[in-house]
C-alpha cells in the first residue's frame, strides 16, 4: 500500500433542519423543506469544489439518510448510500474513529451532533458545534488519525457562495 493511500479527503456534513421532537420519536424525525434547501446549498458548494466523491455514508436515522439522498441527487452521483451506526448521535466516539479508518478518499459522511462535533474535536482539535447542514472538509491521515481542517462552513457562509 502506498503511503498516500492513508491520506484521505473526508467531507463531514451534519443533517439538515429536521422536524421538532414534539410527538415524533427522535429516530423518525424527517428533514424539513428548510433542511432540503440547506442541503442543496451544501451540495452546490461540494459541486463547485470539484471533489471526486467516491462514497457516501450516513447514519441510519431518517433525517440523516434523507440528507444524504438530497446530496446524492443534487450532485448527480450514481452511488449507493451506505449506512453505519457509528454515525448515530449517541454513537461511541471510539467506534466512529474505527469506522473512519476504513473509508476511501473523497468520502462524504452524514450524521448528527454531538457525534460529529466530538469527532472533529478528536481529530482536528475543533472546539465548537458543526451546525445543521454544515460542511467540514478534512485532509485525514488514517494511520495516526491526525487531520488538517481545510474548510468549515455553516449555512450563513454557504448562502454567500
Amino acid at each position: 500500500m502506498d503511503e498516500n493511500d492513508n491520506i484521505i479527503r473526508l467531507i463531514v456534513v451534519r443533517h439538515g433542519d429536521a422536524e421538532q421532537e414534539t410527538g415524533v420519536p427522535d429516530d423518525s424525525r424527517r428533514i424539513t423543506k428548510k433542511g432540503k434547501k440547506q442541503l442543496k446549498r451544501a451540495a452546490n458548494f461540494i459541486d463547485k469544489m470539484n471533489y471526486n466523491i467516491e462514497s457516501i455514508v450516513s447514519s441510519p436515522l431518517i433525517r440523516s439518510r434523507e440528507s444524504a439522498e438530497v446530496l446524492v441527487d443534487e450532485l448527480g452521483l450514481d452511488l449507493k448510500i451506505d449506512m453505519n451506526d457509528s454515525l448515530k448521535p449517541d454513537a461511541d466516539i471510539a467506534s466512529t474513529i474505527a469506522f473512519i479508518k476504513t473509508l476511501k478518499d473523497n468520502t462524504i459522511i452524514v450524521g448528527h451532533n454531538p457525534n460529529l462535533s466530538t469527532l472533529l474535536g478528536k481529530i482536528v482539535g475543533f472546539n465548537g458545534e458543526l451546525k445543521k447542514a454544515g460542511v467540514a472538509v478534512l485532509q485525514l491521515d488514517k494511520t495516526n488519525m491526525k487531520s488538517v481542517l481545510d474548510l468549515l462552513l455553516d449555512q450563513k457562509v454557504l448562502k454567500l457562495i
